[in-house]
């Protein structure tokens, strides 16, 4: 039965969770993140591969001599990269893009370009063993998932973007990278969604479809404020969480780690002020070296808590205010589960309407 099942790339991440078993019942599932792989092999899902599986030995002697072979190129043609790079508006000021430039961008591109090479490998290895039908990915601007849109359309094959969050940037923000889309098709979650695209000239068709990750919650059972509290031992003090984000180089418009971190100075203050308990949510892209970072400011601070990347649900039931660096889907998802937020600005991101609250550090 398995075998006669077309194939499906899928990205993963939880954007498209509640679409993986409906989606296994007619296609072969093949995961480009091995986290999602085996997240949907543990939740009993069928059908499913690692696009990881198709790396093999040649693959990745591939990778290795493509990779170094491009990053000597970036090497000897570094003055040229340079004076791009401090003539990119947004870029030639940021300091940890541009300072010592020569000590870290090859290899930085060597890293990256290993593993867009084994993955473009892996995919033509996938393709030669099982002709998959199309791609559907959760977001459209990291390198991942634009080489995956990028190789199934040169192919011909039908590309879809499910958009893993609300469409915040507004439109007087400037040019960003999260404006673009090179998928044929967009599954919008709203009309929000769907006109803020049209705004962008995309070119391909929008279709509405709801937003999976939160039509899922139909289906979950989340516990009442006084059920959390209970689970987490938290009596009659307030509680305050805040949700930790992560550096992106697709972001050239924020302060990086200085950002974030006056961002966990000002939570850890307004916890001190309101004698509160702070539960520190985990950013699902962040280092996990960054629990003990989170674990040891909460020390520091003198400040009971704890510190996850799970249960987030079970958090936002808990909390009397939830706090966010930049409007997130984690401020809808707190209304959902009927906590007040409130997000640091940052960026040019902002919500549309003036709901939830949003201030800088100082005003929090």
């Amino acid at each position: 039965m398995t075998e006669t099942l077309p194939v499906l790339l899928i990205s993963g991440g939880p954007t498209t969770r509640a679409l993986w078993e409906p989606l296994s019942k007619k296609y072969r599932l093949a995961f480009a993140a091995p986290d999602s792989a085996r997240v949907a092999v543990e939740s009993g899902i069928e059908n499913v591969m690692n696009l990881a599986q198709f790396a093999d030995a040649d693959v990745q002697e591939l990778a290795s001599n493509e990779a170094t072979c491009l990053a000597a190129n970036v090497v000897n043609n570094m003055p040229e990269i340079r004076a791009q790079f401090q003539d990119t508006p947004g870029v030639g000021d940021v300091k940890e893009l541009s300072a010592e430039l020569d000590r870290w961008f090859a290899g930085y591109v060597h890293h990256h370009l290993r593993e867009e090479v084994t993955r473009l490998a892996a995919l033509e290895n996938l393709v030669k063993q099982h002709s998959p039908v199309g791609a559907l990915v959760h977001e459209d601007v990291t390198p991942s998932a634009r080489s995956i849109v990028g190789f199934f359309r040169a192919r011909g094959l039908p590309t879809v973007h499910v958009p893993h969050a609300p469409c915040h940037l507004l439109d007087d923000a400037g040019p960003d990278i999260h404006r673009e889309s090179r998928a044929e098709f967009i599954a919008a979650s709203g009309e929000y969604m769907a006109d803020w695209y049209r705004r962008q000239d995309f070119r391909g068709l929008i279709e509405i479809t709801g937003a999976p990750q939160w039509d899922e919650l139909y289906n979950q059972y989340i516990p009442d404020k006084a059920e959390a509290r209970l689970a987490l031992a938290i009596q009659n003090e307030r509680v305050i969480a805040y949700g930790t984000t992560w550096s992106q180089t697709t972001a050239l418009r924020s302060r990086f780690v200085d950002e974030e971190n006056e961002a966990l100075q000002a939570a850890l203050k307004l916890a001190q002020e309101w004698k509160a308990v702070l539960l520190v949510t985990m950013h699902p892209s962040e280092a996990p070296a960054n629990q003990e970072v989170y674990a040891q400011a909460l020390r520091d601070a003198g400040l009971p808590g704890l510190v996850t990347r799970h249960h987030f649900h079970l958090i936002l039931r808990a909390a009397d205010l939830y706090v966010k660096l930049g409007p997130s889907n984690g401020c809808i998802e707190a209304a959902l589960m009927g906590t007040p937020s409130v997000y640091i600005q940052t960026e040019g991101f902002d919500y549309a309407n003036e709901l939830p609250f949003r201030c800088d550090v100082e005003g929090l």
